[in-house]
């Protein structure tokens, strides 16, 4: 079989390695992941990350968006989410997050969350230039991938689960709102082993092929 292929001028595949290789000039170890602006179907106003009581991190090395995604409103900025190539990470604590009820401050930006929850706004996560994608049982034993993933979900009082709140049984409590603070991430990459690109890295070394996560509270 003979296959043709291209590239797109500065997304050229980018080689990650081993922390042991952390030197080499021809790949890199931590992979980064970026934000995007958070978008809802039930609005037509997006909202920075940064907007939300999110962790986050200092925006000034923030990565210059094209003219494409300027134009359709793109709004790249760094995070706080680390990770290493190769190197598995159970649990890791970002940072926390308390809301006293004589804060007004606080309060504020609970309420804004809470509402950003009831109208259903959506994460855009990126790693290596593809969006990170969230897949979710359907009907038919169907499954549906989505390259947004929402902040969280709502129960109203009459005990109607909202959104992705139907997904489990999990978030059935009357009147509740329910934040999917933990992000559980999937990487899979390709290995460089019996590859021209790879022959200097083999086992140690890879390119991202997909990137998958699963929210929840």
């Amino acid at each position: 079989m003979i296959c043709e292929g291209f590239y797109l001028p500065g997304l050229a595949p980018v080689v990650y390695c081993d922390k042991s290789l952390n030197d080499h000039k021809n790949c890199k170890t931590d992979l980064k992941i970026f934000v995007n602006r958070l978008n809802s179907v039930e609005t037509v106003v997006p909202y920075e990350y940064h907007k939300f009581d999110f962790c986050v991190v200092d925006e000034d090395n923030s990565p210059t968006e094209n003219l494409g995604q300027v134009v359709f409103g793109e709004r790249i900025r760094p995070s706080p989410y680390k990770m290493t190539f190769k190197q598995q990470i159970t649990c890791q604590s970002v940072c926390k997050k308390e809301y006293a009820h004589g804060d007004k401050e606080k309060v504020s930006k609970l309420k804004f969350l809470k509402n950003g929850i009831a109208l259903n706004y959506n994460h855009h996560w990126i790693i290596d230039n593809m969006p990170i994608t969230w897949c979710y049982d359907v009907e038919n034993g169907q499954k549906y991938c989505s390259t947004g993933f929402p902040i969280g979900c709502l129960v109203d009082k009459d005990g109607k689960q909202k959104d992705a709140c139907v997904i489990s049984n999990k978030y059935s409590e009357k009147n509740t709102y329910y934040v999917f603070n933990h992000i559980d991430v999937t990487i899979t990459y390709h290995s460089g082993t019996n590859t021209d690109w790879g022959q200097e890295f083999g086992w140690d070394g890879g390119r991202i092929v997909a990137a998958k996560l699963e929210p929840r509270r």
